[in-house]
């Protein structure tokens, strides 16, 4: 990793510029081929153009890819890429730690597997170009109820689930890789207190939407994988990362065979359910342990440093106390 020849703030500025641009390219040509897909009749044309439309999303992922190989500001710390394949229906999750994680997932499966499918909130549909991109490239869109508003409006329960459902029909028809990161939402202090989750760098995951997507396709999905995002040098902005601040991505990539996971109705069998849920939480320590072991060297070298700089402080606070006695002596 190299520091940026211009200033930092200058640098995040023309990064800024070059990911709206490849976005209103690459994007504008996705949005107008899905707005002809709308109006075709036939099913057939409608696949194709779909399919010319995750084409464009490849070139888009590629040319942020090579933007950041020439900055080279960021270095991508990738292990277990060779676990992705391209023909297999795929079932990707991963732990959610902030804006840069879509950047990092698109290092990881442009090119690499089946053609993408986002579990994406419904807030995106108001991201210029990228939400109305989301809902014409047939990616389910979710709601996140909080419980409080749940149990007042207890028909709002099974929207997620029909929409889980009816992505699910359209998924089996050809291999693609379905990516939700489970956790919901991004990772903040705030967020891990009001849940009380039980990891330290993680929030509770949400078992609903990929049990019930095991459960409705488990003849297609070949395995998991299980992604996550690591930032050892502190979670940072994504302003941070346009202008080259941070220095290192970590991301590990685990295969997981669905034949490791009991197959059964989530919906309708509360034992599966628990045993799903159970399965997944422990996955979660797996991993919160993996981010533990992988920010510890990086915490060691900030510990040094502090114990380092205050040894130098109380030096000086000594010297400066004993220059003080001496000029105030007679």
């Amino acid at each position: 990793m190299r520091q940026p020849s211009l200033p930092p703030f200058v640098f995040g500025i023309l990064s800024f510029l070059f990911y709206c641009l490849n976005t209103l390219i690459w994007g504008g040509l996705f949005v107008a081929v899905g707005v002809l897909k709308l109006l075709l009749p036939s099913r057939w044309l409608k696949k194709k153009c779909l399919k010319m439309m995750y084409q464009f999303l490849t070139i888009w992922g590629a040319f942020f890819h090579r933007y950041n190989a020439i900055t080279h500001l960021t270095h991508w710390d990738i292990e277990g890429a060779h676990f992705l394949n391209p023909d297999h229906w795929t079932l990707l999750i991963g732990n959610h730690q902030n804006w840069v994680d879509a950047i990092a997932l698109f290092e990881v499966i442009n090119g690499r597997t089946s053609p993408p499918r986002f579990f994406a909130k419904r807030e995106i549909l108001w991201l210029p170009i990228v939400g109305l991109g989301i809902w014409l490239g047939e990616n389910p869109l979710v709601s996140r109820y909080p419980e409080a508003y749940l149990k007042k409006h207890p028909e709002k329960k099974d929207r997620d689930l029909k929409t889980t459902r009816e992505a699910c029909q359209k998924f089996s028809e050809e291999p693609v890789t379905i990516c939700n990161l489970v956790e919901g939402t991004r990772f903040t202090p705030q967020k891990h207190r009001a849940q009380k989750s039980p990891y330290h760098h993680l929030l509770k995951p949400k078992a609903g939407g990929i049990g019930w997507l095991l459960s409705a396709l488990p003849d297609k999905i070949h395995e998991i994988i299980n992604l996550t995002f690591v930032y050892p040098d502190g979670k940072k902005t994504f302003w941070d990362f346009l202008c080259g601040r941070i220095p290192r991505v970590i991301i590990r990539i685990q295969k997981i065979p669905v034949s490791d996971i009991q197959k059964g109705d989530y919906r309708n069998d509360p034992h599966y359910r628990k045993y799903f849920q159970s399965w997944l939480n422990a996955l979660w320590e797996e991993k919160d342990q993996m981010i533990e072991d992988l920010t510890a060297p990086t915490r060691r070298v900030d510990l040094r440093s502090r114990k380092r700089a205050d040894h130098l402080l109380k030096l000086a606070l000594a010297a400066d106390s004993k220059s003080e006695k001496h000029r105030n002596q007679p």
